[in-house]
């Protein structure tokens, strides 16, 4: 059902499956452990070839840092929707398809879907109910929104329109931080009580399921879950391959326009005579006019510094017209 919706007019409780009674409501994502293998437990898994490839490992790392990016964000704009503290990160991220985090997911629960476009797919925002009632409880005027009690139905109507701008404004926070990636928008946001009411994509769809905790002031920390299809995240992975290469061509030009300056810089060199010795007491009857002995052959090598420090040529003195030169002999050692 859109949120906007929830919002103007009551909603059809057409969600609600009527049963007597519920599985306990769980707080974080389990994926489904059927049909795969374990490593080291010699179980054996089939394989589908037919699955699209997953997030490269550096790549699922840098979507782990949007989406912490993301919950900081989220933190802030519902510190100030709810008039209380709310702090949120990320706790795992792991890969798996659509029908394995659906089946890990309780009936009934709150499930807010929507999508960004022009991205592809939809993106699935689950709520435990328990957390759910709490952003209620505290929209009601509760100071800490705290539930003693497990819940075991589904939320009411007057309860889903209280929840649909906290719902609202947690996906608002996505197209600030895809937009150094892509500009994107967030469109078609609706609240179901179940992933059985959801129709987001097929069922052997990989997604990237991010595990989050949130804390509400002072209570403790509950958690909740962004399911994000791999083929929505796609263009994002392309893009930021694409600001990788073009960063390391800027790099390499870098690299050369500074080398480039560095042989401009003028240095010094230094044509050294051989170092002479005296005692103090020759040093202080020294006047103007003294010549004091070099010690040095006329076929001997002087050594060339730079800027003062360990010899890389050797020379001999020479002259070039009326001036002073240096031939070089051999290389410094």
């Amino acid at each position: 059902m859109p949120i906007d919706d929830l919002m103007l007019e009551a909603p059809d409780s057409s969600n609600r499956d009527g049963l007597g009674s519920y599985p306990q409501e769980a707080t974080g994502f389990q994926a489904s452990t059927k049909g795969s293998g374990a490593r080291g437990t010699g179980q054996v898994a089939e394989y589908d070839f037919r699955q699209p490839s997953g997030l490269e490992r550096h790549h699922q790392r840098s979507m782990h840092l949007l989406l912490e990016v993301f919950l900081h964000r989220v933190g802030g704009s519902l510190t100030a929707n709810l008039g209380v503290p709310v702090h949120a990160s990320i706790e795992s991220l792991e890969q798996v398809t659509w029908d394995e985090y659906a089946a890990s997911l309780p009936e009934p629960t709150c499930i807010g879907s929507f999508t960004l476009p022009p991205l592809s797919g939809r993106i699935t925002l689950h709520l435990p109910l328990k957390l759910a009632v709490s952003f209620v409880e505290i929209r009601l005027g509760g100071s800490k929104g705290v539930v003693p009690f497990e819940i075991s139905r589904p939320l009411s109507d007057i309860e889903q329109k209280v929840l649909a701008p906290v719902l609202k404004a947690i996906p608002e926070e996505l197209p600030a931080v895809f937009a150094p990636l892509v500009s994107t928008r967030v469109a078609g946001l609706t609240q179901t009580s179940g992933a059985r009411f959801l129709q987001a994509t097929s069922a052997s769809e990989l997604c990237l399921v991010a595990t989050c905790a949130i804390s509400l002031g002072d209570t403790v920390r509950q958690q909740f879950s962004l399911c994000l299809q791999i083929s929505t995240l796609r263009p994002l992975v392309d893009a930021m391959v694409l600001q990788e290469m073009e960063r390391g061509q800027e790099v390499g030009e870098d690299a050369c326009v500074t080398q480039e300056r560095l042989l401009e810089i003028p240095v010094e060199l230094a044509l050294c005579f051989p170092e002479v010795a005296l005692s103090p007491p020759e040093i202080a009857l020294l006047e103007v006019g003294d010549v004091i002995p070099l010690h040095y052959e006329k076929d001997q090598p002087l050594a060339v510094t730079l800027s003062g420090r360990e010899p890389i040529l050797m020379a001999l003195p020479a002259s070039k017209g009326k001036r002073l030169a240096a031939v070089i002999t051999a290389s410094g050692t």
